[in-house]
Order: C-alpha cells, then structure tokens, then sequence
C-alpha cells in the first residue's frame, strides 16, 4: 500500500493497469495488501468463485429464503465487505444451505433509491442464481455499482441492467498497513482544522491517497 499510495504513484496507475490487461484480453483483480492480510478466507473464496467451475449448481434447484439472521451470516463469512444495514434481504438455499444471498438498502442520500448493496455467492456458482433473485424482489427502480478492482460488471450487464455511466478512479486513505475509506475521513470526522482540506489535514497526519480503477453505476426497472 505504502509504494501504492500519492507519493510513489499517479491517481490513474491502477485504472492504466487495468485498462491495458483488458485491451489484451486480460482480467485483471486488484487486490491491495491489506485485504490480502486482513481478509485473506474471503479474498480466496472470492477467486475461487471466479476460476473454479466444479462446484455448479441450478438455480431451479433452490429455493428462496428471507431468513435475515442467516443471510447476514453467510455474508459475514462470503463478502468482503460483510454484512450491510439492509430493507429486504434475498437468499437462495440449496441442502438446507444458504449458497448465494443479495439485499436492498435505501440510497444514503435519497431515501427514494432502493440500492442492491450487497450480492454474494458462497462457494457454488449458481447458473441463474442472481436472475432467480431479482425476480423474487418488490418491483421498482434499483441501483448499484460494480467495483473495476473485483468485477468487469457482466452479471448485471448479461441480466438486463443499464450502464448508466462509467465512474473515475476513487480513493482511500493509507497509512501503509491499511486502508481507510475516504467518508470515514471526512472532515467532521477527523477533527479536521477549518482552514485545512482534508486531503491537507490526512497528509499533515502521514495518511495518504491510493486509488481504485474506477466503478461503473447499474440501473433496473424490474
């Protein structure tokens, strides 16, 4: 992270990286060191999904839970980012196991957005898990993002979302050990001093910028 960070590398290095593996039909998953060190089961799990191509199941083989306590367990265990605060909360079962789970949230900003915040499967690819799940939600308007460091956005792409724009590199904050979401630096969070912008107050403190390669905004009518 430290050699990753403003000092040593320019706001669009990992978009670049990105973008050139694409164009040489690669795929391209950044993993920064922190995730690697404090999340390393699900970083595995998470590409295990991706490459293993042994553990299929149907989605018609499953059935449809709304168990919220069991849904938030197996995102805990399956998503990187664990657990979320949610409305409505879908999950798919197979042998009396949760193998793949999505849930609604209202936008943080606008209350009248229902945003998917979390999507998850455990380690079964389900053909056809994610369309079964949609079906299963109240109809209406959703949002979501898909994050260029994990996933190229084809799932909502193959499953009737509209791209609705192309988002720039963001960033979070590094010490060099881990990484510190930029709301969670916000001014008023940091003690920030008026006469300084955050960017200023964090660099004061030795934490610094390291970017993302971007995300993409989904949008469905359903």
């Amino acid at each position: 992270l430290w050699y990753h960070c403003e000092l040593f590398k320019k706001s669009n290095y990992h978009y670049l990286k990105l973008k050139k593996c694409n164009e040489k039909g690669y795929r391209l998953i950044t993993v920064f060191h922190s995730e690697w060190q404090e999340k390393r089961v699900k970083t595995k799990l998470f590409l295990k999904s991706i490459i293993n191509n042994d553990s299929v199941i149907y989605a018609r083989n499953t059935k449809i839970t709304n168990d919220k306590k069991k849904i938030n367990e197996f995102l805990d265990k399956y998503h990187l980012q664990g657990k979320g605060n949610s409305t409505i909360q879908i999950g798919l079962v197979y042998k009396n196991e949760i193998v793949a789970a999505l849930t609604i949230n209202k936008h943080h900003r606008n209350f009248n957005k229902q945003v998917i915040n979390r999507v998850c499967f455990g380690e079964y690819k389900v053909i056809g898990g994610f369309k079964k799940m949609l079906h299963a939600l109240p109809s209406g308007r959703y949002i979501t993002w898909s994050d260029n460091r994990w996933s190229d956005g084809t799932m909502y792409q193959k499953n009737g979302f509209t791209l609705e724009s192309s988002l720039s590199q963001d960033y979070f904050y590094t010490d060099g050990f881990s990484l510190f979401s930029k709301q969670s630096c916000g001014k008023r969070f940091i003690n920030c001093p008026s006469n300084l912008t955050e960017h200023q107050y964090m660099n004061s403190l030795k934490f610094y910028r390291v970017y993302d390669c971007g995300k993409k905004r989904w949008s469905i009518f359903l």
